[in-house]
This record gives structure tokens, C-alpha cells and sequence, in this order.
């Protein structure tokens, strides 16, 4: 349970993360940004958090966010063909 709460609190930035990661965090964050095209594909009914109203700032190149009404956890068996009309964007964005 312990690990669980910590998980959720460090999720809302509400307490430091294990300071054992703290080398991999470091070396995540020097990571170039994220400049191909990208989609984020959630559910709206996934019941965790709300989606962010805006991409991460890793995110350089063409971004675009699709929130799926009365969809949970997992889009691509929840909603295939929206999942399959998402993955379709995204390569026609790429050619």
C-alpha cells in the first residue's frame, strides 16, 4: 500500500520521487525533445486523472491530443476503429 500512495502522490508532485531513480530522472531529462509527429490518445471515462490540457513542452514537433468519450483505459480495444482512424493520422502526418 505503501508504494501505491507514494506512486500517487509522486504522480501529483506532491512528494520527491525514490531517490534511487534520481541518476535515470537526471539523464531523462537531458533528452533532446520529441520533434517527430506525436498523438496522445486517451479515454475520457479512464477514471484517474483529467488529461492534461496541454502537451508536454518534450513535444517540439506536430502534436495533437484525442480525448475518446465514454472510453476507459484502453482505447485500442474499447474504441478499435478510432484507435485505427488515430493510427492512420499519425502516418499520413509522417509522409
Amino acid at each position: 500500500m505503501e508504494v501505491v500512495l507514494h506512486s500517487c502522490r509522486h504522480r501529483f508532485a506532491l512528494v520527491p520521487g525514490d531517490p534511487a531513480h534520481e541518476d535515470l530522472q537526471m539523464a531523462l531529462a537531458r533528452l533532446p525533445p520529441i520533434t517527430v509527429p506525436a498523438m496522445d490518445l486517451q479515454g475520457e471515462a479512464r477514471g484517474v486523472t483529467p488529461p492534461p490540457s496541454r502537451p508536454s513542452s518534450r513535444f517540439t514537433g506536430p502534436f495533437e491530443r484525442r480525448i475518446l468519450p465514454c472510453i476507459g483505459h484502453n482505447p485500442p480495444q474499447e474504441a478499435p476503429q478510432n484507435f485505427a482512424n488515430a493510427l492512420l493520422d499519425l502516418a499520413a502526418w509522417s509522409a
